[in-house]
Parts: structure tokens; sequence; C-alpha cells
């Protein structure tokens, strides 16, 4: 496991060396790198059925905390974008009759770091997978959190992911893959955390771990 492992970051370091010269070969470059912990992710959520009400909160549940336990790792620009999938989420759930607290989101350290694309990366790219599971969810229920429409949208966020990386060479990819691990761990930890609750005996992923180990 920690041979393959070794091999795979090589694989990466490598990569951030090249530099991919456009939006489409970064985002490859970038999702190829993070395949194994994003199918981690979606196995854990895949166990979810979005028209039973208590699994969709729990799959809103889950993106809540995530959320907020990144939030002081996002990039300023992506700052209004994600506060409002936090208010969505907190709309939803309140409206599920399963209020959360608030998060009071404030910037650290580590907004000035490239890893922040990597998080933002992750966070915008869950959108996809989002919409794609927004017909399992009956009409009643509150979706204010899968109908947001960011106002970056994700074409324009991967130009400036590029443009991000090439700021600074040679080293952008590593920094944002390290970035991403990290949102990745925060999903995976979230999942992992309110699946066991759901029911006991839940599946768990030890990926966490590995992906942690670089956040």
């Amino acid at each position: 496991m920690q041979r393959r492992w070794t091999r795979r970051v090589r694989h990466v370091e490598a990569a951030s060396a090249r530099q991919p010269s456009s939006p489409a070969s970064l985002h490859a470059a970038l999702r190829e790198a993070t395949r194994r912990e994003q199918r981690s992710v979606d196995r854990l959520l895949s166990t979810l059925d979005l028209a039973i009400i208590e699994d969709y909160r729990t799959f809103l549940c889950i993106h809540h905390a995530a959320l907020g336990g990144l939030s002081n790792k996002w990039r300023e620009a992506d700052r209004p974008d994600f506060e409002g999938l936090l208010e969505c989420l907190r709309s939803d759930l309140l409206t599920l009759d399963h209020p959360v607290e608030h998060i009071v989101t404030t910037p650290h350290a580590m907004a000035l770091s490239l890893r922040t694309w990597g998080i933002g990366y992750v966070i915008r790219a869950s959108r996809s997978g989002c919409r794609l599971r927004r017909g399992q969810v009956p009409a009643g229920f509150a979706a204010s959190y899968l109908n947001y429409t960011p106002q970056i949208a994700w074409p324009q966020f991967l130009v400036q992911l590029e443009q991000g990386a090439r700021a600074y060479q040679p080293h952008g990819l590593e920094q944002i893959v390290r970035g991403a691990r990290t949102a990745l761990s925060g999903f995976t930890a979230a999942a992992n955390n309110y699946l066991a609750e759901r029911k006991p005996g839940s599946i768990r992923d030890d990926s966490a771990e590995l992906i942690s180990r670089d956040s």
C-alpha cells in the first residue's frame, strides 16, 4: 500500500514539473491525481437513497459538515459561493426539521495558500454530482442546495485554476492536489461520521487516514 502511494506521489510531482498548458489538461491531471479518493467519497454517498427523507437529511448533513469544516481554508474568491451553499444547506435542513448550527466562516493563513485552489476544485466539482442526483429527490423536499447556481461558473473556475497554477511553477499542481486531498478527506470523514450514526456497522473507509497525512 505504501509503495503504491509513493509511486503515485512521484507521478503527481512529475506532472507538476510539466505544468499542464490548458484548463482542460490541468483539470485532467488533477482529476487523475485524486481519482482514488474521489471514488471513495462517491462510494460512501452512493449508499444514500435521496428519495428517503432520512437519507436525504444525512446527505445534506454530510455536505454541511464538510463545507463547514473547510471554511477556514477557502480561497477568498470562492467565499461568496461557498457561504451561499452553507446558507442553502441550513435552510433546507431547517425546512426538513433538522436545524443545524450556524457556522461562522473565518479566513485562515491557509487562505493565502495555493492549496485553496484544490479545496475549491473539490467543492465545485461536487456540484456536478449534486446535479446528477437532483432527479432522485422528491418534489416535496427542500432542495435549494442542489439547485444553487454558483456565481463563478465551472468553466470560469477552471480558467482561474490554470492561471493560479501557472503563477506558481514548478510546484503548482502538487500544491493544488494536496488541497484537493484535504477537501476529500473532509468529505470522507463527514460521510463516515454520519453514516455510522445512521446505522450501526455502516461502511468505513480507511482512505481518510491516508488522505489526511498530507493535509
